[in-house]
């Protein structure tokens, strides 16, 4: 094998090594793709409903109010709680983010997935030197959240076929 061949796979294989060791990612890769066509999304209004629309038509599926499935989120609910039993410094707490969903078909009204509740949880850490981020902090987790269940909304839709 010729010394300039062998240099440019040498090359190739280090440079993908350290773009994966990095954490780098091709866009779009590790969202899940949902397999409905049509679905329509009903609830309450708010962040997570529409992240959730945006999410379902980034992966192929239409949203429309005559689709043959609707989609039903509940109240999302977010609990916030200290594991630290400490007052000061570094402080541990817990976010979860509960919302309850169901699917049904239009055309019967049966229920494919009758109550099913979702829940994401994340751990994060507070630090007494920086109380004024605090605020935007946990606002940061909560979107985090809000994303993570509306990726497990679309996996638990994939479960679905035919109408």
């Amino acid at each position: 094998m010729q010394r300039r061949t062998l240099c440019k796979y040498v090359l190739t294989l280090g440079s993908a090594t350290l773009l994966a060791g990095c954490g780098f990612k091709l866009r779009g890769y590790g969202t899940p793709v949902s397999r409905l066509e049509e679905v329509s999304v009903e609830g309450p209004f708010g962040s997570l409903r529409d992240r959730l629309i945006v999410r379902l038509e980034n992966s192929g599926t239409a949203v429309n109010e005559t689709a043959p499935w609707v989609l039903t989120l509940g109240q999302e609910h977010v609990e916030d709680r200290s594991l630290s039993l400490r007052q000061a410094g570094d402080q541990q707490h817990e976010m979860t983010l509960t919302v309850t969903m169901a699917v049904q078909r239009r055309s019967d009204g049966a229920y494919r997935l009758p109550d099913e509740t979702i829940r994401v949880q994340e751990t994060y850490m507070l630090n007494d030197d920086n109380l004024l981020a605090a605020g935007d902090y946990r606002e940061d987790v909560r979107n985090q959240l809000r994303d993570q269940a509306a990726r497990d909304i679309i996996q638990r839709l994939n479960t679905l076929t035919g109408p």
